[in-house]
């Protein structure tokens, strides 16, 4: 097989060899086919995986009598087993399960090689596109997650996987290790300063349950409040059981998450209860039309500037929480506190701003297209809302971090020498420890510890005048020793603006 190793997809069928506790998988050729195979490379000798892949297929979905070619694509779909194994091994491996029991390892090879042993049914809803050099990668992409989740749905059904279903998002929460609920929450995109706050929630939640006569199992409001007056008393804060209870099942939800990608067979509908809804299968990325879809860098600078547009038709408060969000890098939860609102509030003002943005770029599109005199496509998939919104925050980002910037300059600029000097000793020590500090005894760089009460003052300053220009601009006035006010005198969030 040496010579035609890179094609062993069409030809061989995996087995799973047991030793012990430890397990391989081992590739079974078959003779007739990997002849077969030979055959075709004697005739053509620059025939690749792509190509063979292409005539296999083409052959089978639209020649039915042809043994030959459906045993190839039988072997073919067989060989991602190995794959999926690995793939369901490291699921099974941070579910804490035995890594000495192979029976499940085994099995999902089975499934694995039952699916594939009927391509036509496995294969129902995919659309075969022209032969093109994203053909074998969309196909790749197709039958992993397909064989993915047609294998996890047969585990659960067969009880098989931990699938956390019979627990709530509270048990979760309270069953999980401090470890697993971290993980689990970094997983989401949670800043780290949001899971310091869980973390210290769970924490709290672990010694009220230790210190308990009778076991808190998180089913009364008392339960709840206990936590909470414990959680105050530990953090200097005021907070109620609501919020606490409300803290744990969002930790809970990431654990089930993480526990449990969500990757159910194509076959199921988006929306289970929606009978219109489209099937998963039909949103595989299309790796085909990638670069046809990208939009010229023209096109892409006018869209940024459409945006801009739209940003600045804002009403102040619209923009003062796109200001706090992605200027100064406050969660909803701070940012809830700046604006005297609860957090769902704040949640929800802003997700209306991102869908007020998503509807004015659908809008931007069908009018390019029509300028361009070409056909209006049709809305959005899932997929690329999902891919729209997440350029939408980046840039975003972008847009408010050069506002910052900017303030940041005219208001650094406008400080009086001493303070400017000291910043910039700071901005050089910091990347060299050994560089001179600024002495203002002095004066001058004369090798002394830079003085953090000098540089405390420099940062008041800074922070008085950056709040200024917000105000006169936002006309936002940031409360005392509040989050906004306390990021404008962050050495850390003032240190990437320095370099400029």
């Amino acid at each position: 097989m040496s010579h035609i190793d890179p094609l062993y997809r069409f030809y061989t069928r995996p087995q799973v060899m047991v030793q012990g506790t430890r397990w391989n998988i081992k590739w079974r050729p078959d003779s007739k086919l990997c002849q077969n195979i030979n055959n075709l490379k004697q005739q053509n000798p620059d025939l690749t995986k792509e190509d063979l892949a292409w005539h296999f297929f083409n052959t089978y979905l639209y020649d039915s009598e042809n043994a030959e070619a459906e045993e190839h694509v039988k072997h073919f779909l067989a060989s991602f087993s190995a794959d999926i194994v690995r793939r369901f091994q490291q699921k099974l491996n941070r579910d804490s399960r035995s890594n000495h029991d192979t029976s499940i390892i085994e099995d999902i090879l089975q499934i694995t090689c039952e699916y594939a042993s009927n391509p036509r049914s496995f294969f129902q809803g995919f659309k075969i596109r022209e032969r093109d050099q994203y053909f074998y990668a969309s196909v790749k992409v197709y039958i992993t997650k397909r064989m993915y989740g047609l294998v996890r749905d047969e585990l659960i059904r067969n009880k098989q996987v931990n699938q956390t279903i019979t627990c709530t998002n509270l048990g979760l929460a309270a069953k999980s290790s401090r470890k697993r609920v971290k993980d689990a929450l970094e997983v989401q995109g949670v800043t780290n300063e949001e899971v310091v706050t869980y973390i210290g929630i769970w924490n709290t939640y672990q010694e009220v349950r230790k210190t308990n006569k009778k076991d808190i199992n998180l089913s009364t409001e008392e339960q709840f409040e206990e936590i909470a007056r414990r959680y105050s008393q530990l953090n200097f804060v005021q907070v109620n059981g609501l919020w606490i209870k409300r803290k744990l099942e969002d930790i809970g939800r990431a654990i089930r998450d993480y526990q449990n990608p969500i990757t159910y067979s194509l076959d199921n509908r988006y929306d289970p209860h929606d009978t219109t809804s489209v099937l998963r299968i039909e949103n595989i990325p299309d790796t085909s039309s990638v670069e046809i879809d990208k939009l010229p860098r023209e096109d892409i600078e006018n869209l940024r500037n459409f945006i801009a547009k739209q940003i600045q038709e804002l009403d102040t408060k619209a923009q003062s929480l796109l200001l706090l969000r992605h200027g100064l890098k406050l969660t909803l939860q701070k940012i809830a506190g700046e604006i005297n609102r609860d957090t769902a509030t704040a949640n929800r003002r802003y997700n209306t701003l991102l869908t007020l943005f998503i509807q004015k770029i659908r809008e931007w599109r069908k009018k390019h297209w029509n300028m361009n005199g070409e056909e209006s496509k049709q809305d959005f998939t899932s997929e690329e809302l999902k891919e729209i919104k997440s350029s939408l925050v980046a840039f975003l980002d972008d847009y408010y971090y050069d506002i910052i910037s900017d303030m940041f300059q005219k208001t650094f600029y406008s400080l009086p020498v001493d303070s400017k000097n000291i910043f910039k000793s700071y901005y050089y020590s910091y990347f060299n420890k050994n560089y001179c500090k600024y002495s203002k005894s002095g004066c001058s760089y004369n090798g002394a510890d830079l003085n953090d009460v000098f540089v405390s003052e420099a940062c008041e300053l800074l922070q008085a005048g950056i709040a200024q220009r917000i105000h006169d601009h936002y006309s936002l006035n940031f409360k005392l020793d509040g989050a906004a006010w306390l990021r404008l005198k962050n050495l850390e969030f003032i240190k990437q603006f320095l370099t400029y």
